[in-house]
């Protein structure tokens, strides 16, 4: 091998050998060991003349594999920009793979690449799909994790997180993936997977927007809130499981004038959460209304839903549909004491149904009025802890085991005024 290197670097020592060999195999020479010596000779600087032949020129400054790396080789991957090329057989590199402007930025071993690489007509998405083929098809680590990225064109209706780089295995760091998604102002959606996000997802200043997750679990590493809302009209957010061990579900918030959330729906199906599974707050000059809860349970968590108004505006008109109480210390609490005119009003709430673990399933603070609550399973007074100020607060339900009593509707209605929960309205049908 030492041989062949040094011959490598010079051609015209290999040439003065032949033209030495052309001389004395002329007949100069008659003895035969000589002249079969000459003969391996020759046979040896053919083999290396042929070798170098095939090699690719050495340019100042670049490297070549230790392999033997040929022309072939090398026309193939001619519209591949490579970053390291130290060993590209036998190490990891970053590589770009560009064709009619489909891009892919990936970590791809070198023998991969060439296979990704070797029929450069194919199209840009078949190559973009061997690519992620290949990068799902290996056991990485979160370090190791590539990006892929996939364009946008001007039609696209919508993007998804995968679209920026997000995996969605479990355990790689899906934040700026996901927030380049959303922020993309195009509606999003979630393939089924696994999303671990380490910070807060923000959904700000959004008109007629739509996020799609119904099929994903967020897995929420930091101690806020997996999202946040701010800004927000007339959109549809759907959501499957958002696991929070260290902090809370879902936030809406508005603190000023211009920003309020409103005739938003939100749609889930469970959130575990440290602190509250949804938290709504208004501050200074903000507002929230007329926003719709479709659920969903509440699996873990201080509070089911945590509502606490403290600027100068009312918080009212939210809807809550179909909420599981089954793991968290409170179902609802609705907080109005901080400000002195702070006041949370005209809150339904409807066909919640409770667990058994729980301290109560509804909790208020401050002045919290003209609110119902429509219930599929009895509700009795203990389940409640309600403040002085929290007035003409209606529920209505159905009393006992009514299935087994010989009636068909057997229903509770009271009023919370002024604190107290006033004499039940009883009313029976019986079964004919």
């Amino acid at each position: 091998m030492e041989q062949f290197d040094h011959c490598t670097n010079s051609l015209k020592e290999v040439n003065y050998m032949s033209s030495l060999f052309d001389w004395f195999g002329s007949g100069s020479l008659s003895n035969s060991s000589t002249q079969t010596k000459l003969n391996k000779l020759e046979k040896e600087i053919e083999v290396i003349k042929a070798s170098i032949s095939s090699k690719v020129d050495k340019i100042q400054g670049k490297g070549l594999s230790t392999n033997d790396f040929t022309n072939e080789y090398r026309d193939k991957i001619d519209n591949l920009t490579i970053n390291n090329t130290e060993s590209i057989n036998d190490i990891e590199v970053d590589a770009s793979l560009t064709k009619d402007g489909c891009a892919a930025d990936a970590k791809v071993t070198g023998e991969k690449l060439e296979e990704i690489k070797k029929d450069l007509t194919q199209s840009e998405s078949s190559i973009l799909k061997s690519v992620k083929e290949y990068i799902n098809s290996l056991n990485l680590t979160s370090e190791e994790t590539p990006t892929i990225v996939t364009p946008i064109g001007d039609n696209t209706d919508y993007v998804t997180p995968q679209m920026f780089g997000a995996v969605g295995n479990g355990w790689t760091d899906d934040t700026e993936a996901i927030q380049k998604a959303i922020d993309s102002n195009l509606a999003v959606y979630f393939p089924r997977g696994e999303y671990v996000i380490n910070n807060s997802l923000i959904i700000d200043n959004k008109k007629f927007w739509n996020l799609y997750a119904q099929d994903a679990t967020i897995i929420y590493k930091g101690s806020d809130y997996a999202f946040r809302i701010l800004n927000v009209m007339q959109s549809n957010i759907k959501i499957g499981y958002i696991i929070a061990e260290n902090g809370g579900g879902i936030e809406f918030y508005s603190d000023s004038r211009e920003s309020w959330n409103q005739y938003v729906v939100l749609d889930f199906n469970c959130i575990g959460a440290k602190t509250d599974c949804i938290h709504v707050e208004t501050a200074n000059e903000g507002w929230s209304n007329e926003n719709q809860v479709y659920g969903g349970r509440f699996l873990s968590g201080n509070n089911g839903v945590n509502i606490i108004s403290r600027g100068i505006n009312t918080l009212n008109g939210w809807k809550f549909y179909n909420c599981g109480i089954e793991g968290v210390d409170n179902g609802f609490l609705f907080d109005a004491t901080e400000k002195e005119d702070a006041a949370i009003c005209n809150m339904v709430i409807a066909n919640c149904r409770y667990g058994e673990s729980f301290k109560t399933i509804l909790k208020t603070v401050g002045l919290v009025v003209d609110c119902l609550w429509v219930a599929s399973t009895r509700i009795l007074p203990n389940f409640i802890n309600v403040s002085k100020q929290t007035t003409r607060f209606e529920i209505i339900a159905p009393i006992g085991e009514w299935w087994r009593l010989g009636y068909n509707l057997a229903w509770h209605r009271g009023c919370i005024i002024d604190g107290k929960l006033m004499a039940e309205k009883i009313q029976y049908e019986e079964v004919k």
